[in-house]
């Protein structure tokens, strides 16, 4: 790629006013996208590429991303108007959800205030004797702390953009959290708070645009977590133009170390075949926690509900059955710690209930029993209090950590308030936990729906068992 170092003013994206005594210019759930771009100005030189990149942006995002044509919006030339832009931002406060993600590209003039440090986006229609026509880089910060979206991702390719960061702050602080289940608020902007970057040559993209799209198409992996991307512009900007961008968390507007996520297209059509081909509740279940409002989200829960169907036929069909008395059962010298569970089926049973944590929405507590010994591990799990977990081989007093035993979301299931039976008092069963209160529905399917995720994610074959002590 050639060096391009224009000098005609309107090939760059700073505005010099004459008030501001400026030194010579010197060389950032549902996947929502607005794009707003701006070549022509009522007052302003015009830009060559700022509506380009946009488009080029959103299309390729819309090509090999997750981004959809029906959660793409863009405000370009004479349409971006101050107030079209701050309207927009409004309506997106109302459209957003909490496990949706946004992104937003600005790309048009910039302006800053030497005196006061402020910088400013310029709309089509602002007038360059007055600042009241731009719209502060702080309001944009206010709108990016009140969206409810589980993660934003600013991108920003003007002038004096990296005014929107606060300064001190570092971005090594989370560039290695690769966290997408936490919430992120994050900014890349094409130069540093006091620089001036370039458009490009007319027809093609900014390099700071350019260096985005290059980053994206060159990915092969199904995802890409910003820190990544910022890594990768920052090298090919700076290798070929004197302007350095700048990419950081941007915090104080609801940022908690989480990391915007680019997800490939191929990947959530390769899931939901490999979804479609396990045939399993565990996989439905998987790509539910993973793509609550995906393409096929309604095709996963109908599965689910089928299952739950033939649950319930099957056990309206079975005679119920008068529980026989259960006989006492002599007492025997404990067995030595080596007869009992392995401790690699208790690492298994350990991450089971981890990842059974990360699936679903509620806790439970339930006890497995290993159909080949015939050994119980007892898991507790509690909604608002302590978790803790017993098992034979564990000393319980050094190894109270904290594991869920999840159900499921689709059905509605809620387990709360539930504790474990005094430990304290001698258990005259062993084999069972107790509980002193539960609340919820179809409970046996959802221990039933537990016990095939357990065989179908980590072929433990297994028998989920409750026991109800009535208040």
């Amino acid at each position: 790629m050639q060096t391009f170092m224009p000098q005609d003013p309107a090939q760059q994206k700073g505005i010099k006013l004459e008030s501001d005594h400026l030194a010579d210019l010197s060389p950032t759930g549902k996947s929502w996208f607005l794009g707003i771009g701006i070549n022509q100005y009522h007052d302003f030189p015009s830009l060559n590429n700022a509506v380009k990149d946009v488009l080029d942006l959103s299309q390729l995002l819309q090509e090999e991303y997750d981004l959809l044509p029906e959660h793409t919006l863009t405000i370009l030339d004479e349409a971006a108007t101050r107030r079209n832009i701050i309207v927009t931002l409004d309506q997106l406060q109302h459209k957003i959800g909490p496990q949706d993600k946004l992104l937003i590209y600005y790309s048009g003039h910039g302006h800053l205030n030497k005196e006061t440090g402020k910088g400013y986006w310029i709309p089509t229609d602002a007038e360059v004797s007055n600042t009241a026509d731009y719209i502060r880089n702080s309001t944009i910060r206010e709108y990016i702390e009140t969206f409810r979206s589980l993660h934003t991702l600013l991108i920003s390719d003007s002038c004096f953009s990296g005014t929107l960061f606060v300064r001190g702050a570092s971005r090594s602080l989370e560039a290695l959290h690769e966290l997408a289940g936490i919430p992120s608020r994050w900014a890349i902007c094409s130069g540093r708070h006091d620089e001036a970057v370039y458009d490009g040559v007319p027809g093609e993209n900014s390099p700071f645009a350019e260096s985005i799209m290059d980053t994206l198409r060159w990915n092969r992996n199904s995802a890409l977590n910003v820190a990544k991307l910022v890594d990768r512009v920052i090298e090919q900007t700076r290798s070929n133009y004197e302007q350095l961008p700048e990419g950081n968390p941007l915090y104080g507007v609801g940022h908690k170390g989480g990391q915007y996520l680019f997800l490939k297209k191929g990947s959530l059509e390769d899931e939901w075949a490999g979804t479609q081909k396990a045939g399993t509740v565990a996989a439905y279940l998987q790509y539910l926690q993973n793509n609550p409002d995906g393409e096929h989200a309604d095709e996963a829960r109908e599965f689910i509900l089928s299952i739950g169907t033939q649950i319930r036929s099957q056990t309206a069909a079975a005679p119920k059955k008068t529980p026989a008395k259960r006989p006492s059962k002599p007492k025997a010298k404990p067995a030595p710690k080596s007869k009992l569970l392995a401790e690699s089926t208790l690492k298994r049973l350990r991450k089971a209930f981890q990842d059974l944590q990360q699936r679903t929405n509620s806790d439970a507590f339930v006890i497995i029993q290993e159909e080949k010994s015939g050994k119980f591990v007892q898991f507790a799990g509690g909604k608002g209090q302590e978790i803790f977990f017993d098992l034979p081989t564990i000393n319980w007093e050094e190894d109270q950590k904290a594991l869920a035993v999840q159900v499921l979301k689709p059905f509605g299931i809620e387990l709360e308030e539930m504790q474990l039976g005094s430990r304290k008092k001698p258990r005259t069963d062993p084999d069972m936990i107790h509980f002193n209160h539960i609340v919820g529905q179809d409970i046996d399917l959802a221990l039933e729906l537990i016990s095939r995720v357990m065989l179908d994610v980590y072929q433990f074959d297994a028998k989920v068992k409750l026991d109800l002590i009535e208040n």
